[in-house]
């Protein structure tokens, strides 16, 4: 069952594909995303050192994430004990994030494409003060990544011209681990414990932590988030 929260972060970014990457495979519709989905599951939360801000493996709803649907049929809905992101409209970025507002962060998560295109993104946000302005890392089931900054809705990648191949990321539809450190005005980016990407950024120094998947040219993108964590660094 889908449950519904506050309005969605929900926003169109037709101009995001100027400056990613272009691509040139075909989509793949959702038909019955909650029909016959398997896999294997993620790896647990495990403990860590630092203390622990903010843990969810969406279980529940004790963090009041952001949950909605459209008509279009896309959607962030709790699924097969984590949190899917279903985008089926081109061009768009969903978000959801949980409560609370922080400073300096550590935050981890784990992801799998469950069905779609691999010409999507999907990542970590931190810093997050609306739909409109915030920091972000991100990947692609294509094996891209790149640290992003959203600021008066205007998109910007910090940590280069256009968003760099690591064959570190796993790709299609397996899962990867990732990992955000916000602290001061410096953003790190990791993907399954190697560091990619590191940039500094003196506009946002808190706000809120959360989640985002999107696309491109072609919708019918499903992403699945669970183990969710956030740390003081």
């Amino acid at each position: 069952m889908i449950m519904y929260n506050e309005s969605p972060a929900i926003y169109a970014v037709s101009s995001k594909e100027l400056w990613l990457k272009q691509f040139k495979i075909s989509s793949i519709l959702i038909l019955f995303l909650f029909i016959g989905l398997g896999g294997c599951a993620p790896i647990a939360i495990q403990p860590k050192n630092g203390n622990i801000l903010l843990i969810d493996d969406f279980s529940s709803n004790l963090n009041n994430w952001t949950i909605w649907e459209n008509d279009a049929g896309s959607a962030v809905s709790y699924f097969q004990q984590g949190l899917v992101f279903i985008v089926n409209i081109p061009q768009y970025d969903y978000i959801s994030v949980p409560n609370g507002k922080f400073g300096d962060v550590r935050i981890e998560a784990t992801e799998n494409k469950l069905t779609g295109p691999d010409d999507n993104d999907f990542g970590i946000i931190c810093r997050y003060q609306n739909e409109k302005n915030y920091y972000g890392f991100i990947i692609s089931s294509d094996g891209y990544y790149g640290i992003i900054k959203v600021k008066d809705g205007k998109y910007e990648l910090l940590n280069s011209k256009s968003l760099e191949f690591n064959p570190m990321i796993h790709t299609g539809n397996e899962f990867n681990h990732l990992r955000m450190d916000c602290i001061k005005n410096t953003i790190s980016s990791y993907v399954n414990d190697i560091k990619l990407a590191e940039v500094t950024d003196p506009d946002f120094l808190n706000g809120q932590v959360g989640l985002l998947a999107g696309s491109f040219s072609n919708p019918g993108i499903a992403i699945l988030f669970d183990n969710f964590l956030v740390l003081e660094p």
